[in-house]
């Protein structure tokens, strides 16, 4: 029997397979490793490869309870839980793990429950999850180990609301935990599984390792610090789990945190909010009374051309609007599918979109005078590429300047008495 047969050398390697290649008939070798993919290709091509697997919860309860008899050992119900919980469904890491509790005493180890921070997280107070760390590093845990602890904590939740039936926990404890992990939610677990498995990395190099563990709580169970998407989601989660109430009833709202201890303050006071009315779809008389504000929500170039449309009207699902003339009027019908999709899903109900006839608006400036029309980039343009006969051009017709006299009455008035003896001649 070759134990860990990964960390032979390579000469090692190369006479070990030398024998298996040509094995005595009479020798049977067994070659155990946690490692087989660090064993030389060649030696797994010319062995036969066995699985060990681990043991179902309720197969090592009973055999444990079957040693503790066979021994006449006394181990309290709380050892138990915490001998198999340790053993991870390994028969030997379990018995390992019962010797210490035996050795002890049969009593379980006197250290914090991870159940504190999950909780911590639960109840969004950060004060009770750094009072936790602070208890459990004062008792001697390491804050890797921690951390490891509430991050297999966190698992188990995680596997409750995926695969109930893969959680290997005593059935207590399975229902503890399934109970947690439906209060927090399943984007909360995996948030926070993949904050604090970061933090296990940095911890390799950290210089300080329980500093970063009593930040990423923080992150966690803080309320202002939950402006990302997954934590948005985990609080219509909790909302979600909550029990359900009329939508017309006030909303409580919680009493004032301290931001910085996680407590609630002294002297603060729960306010009431009156809930707000649902708003509905929009009805015919509205659409074209909020005509403005629904044009604001449309995409920019639609918004762009329907921002000069105006509605006229709105009866069984038609809408009538007018452009302020033919040329608008024709480019914002070139938008008109979009618009009425996006209308459609506005009001809940299929909204068609018919043009009336530009009508120009008056002028206050001149009531009886008609607006004039607008030019297109059409007409511009056949105005400035026109063909023009030479023989029907002709001359524009000249004013008299006043240029000159406007002079000799400024010089008259500069020398009063003069008089004009000649004329400037014209050149």
């Amino acid at each position: 029997i070759l134990d860990e047969v990964h960390m032979l050398s390579k000469p090692a390697e190369a006479a070990l397979l030398k024998t298996l290649e040509e094995p005595p008939p009479h020798v049977v070798f067994v070659l155990a490793t946690t490692d087989p993919q660090k064993v030389s290709e060649t030696i797994r091509s010319r062995t036969q490869h066995l699985q060990f697997h681990l043991l179902p919860m309720h197969d090592l309860d009973e055999h444990v309870r079957w040693v503790i008899k066979d021994s006449n050992l006394k181990v309290s119900e709380a050892a138990i839980a915490q001998v198999l919980t340790q053993g991870g469904g390994s028969a030997r890491d379990t018995l390992s793990a019962l010797e210490l509790v035996a050795a002890g005493g049969g009593e379980a180890d006197e250290q914090l429950s991870p159940d504190e921070f999950v909780e911590a997280i639960i109840d969004r107070d950060p004060g009770r999850a750094l009072g936790a760390t602070a208890a459990a590093i004062q008792r001697g845990a390491d804050p890797r180990m921690l951390a490891e602890e509430i991050v297999r904590q966190l698992r188990e939740c995680f596997l409750s609301l995926m695969a109930p039936d893969l959680v290997q926990l005593p059935e207590q404890r399975k229902i503890q935990v399934g109970d947690q992990a439906r209060r927090m939610g399943a984007s909360t677990v995996v948030r926070a599984i993949e904050v604090l498995g970061e933090i296990l990395i940095e911890m390799r190099h950290a210089p300080d390792a329980r500093l970063l563990i009593e930040v990423a709580l923080v992150k966690l169970t803080s309320v202002n610090n939950a402006n990302d998407n997954s934590s948005l989601i985990a609080r219509v989660e909790r909302l979600e789990a909550g029990i359900t109430r009329d939508a017309s009833a006030p909303i409580v709202r919680p009493a004032p945190i301290n931001a910085t201890t996680g407590k609630v303050q002294l002297g603060g006071k729960a306010t009431v909010a009156v809930a707000a009315p649902s708003a509905g779809p929009l009805s015919d008389e509205q659409l074209v009374a909020q005509w403005a504000d629904v044009v604001s929500g449309f995409k920019a170039l639609a918004r762009a051309v329907f921002s000069a449309v105006s509605a006229v009207s709105c009866i069984d699902g038609v809408l009538t609007v007018s452009a302020p003339n033919d040329a608008h009027q024709r480019k914002a019908q070139e938008h008109v599918v979009a618009v009425e999709a996006q209308l459609t899903s506005i009001t809940g109900r299929k909204i068609t979109i018919a043009f009336s006839a530009p009508t120009a608006k008056p002028s206050a400036a001149a009531p009886a005078r008609a607006k004039a029309p607008v030019a297109t980039d059409e007409q511009i343009a056949e105005a400035v590429f026109e063909d023009v006969d030479p023989s029907q051009l002709t001359s524009a017709p000249t004013t008299k300047s006043t240029t000159t006299s406007s002079v000799e009455e400024q010089l008259a008035k500069a020398f009063p008495g003069s008089k004009l003896v000649e004329k400037p001649k014209k050149k």
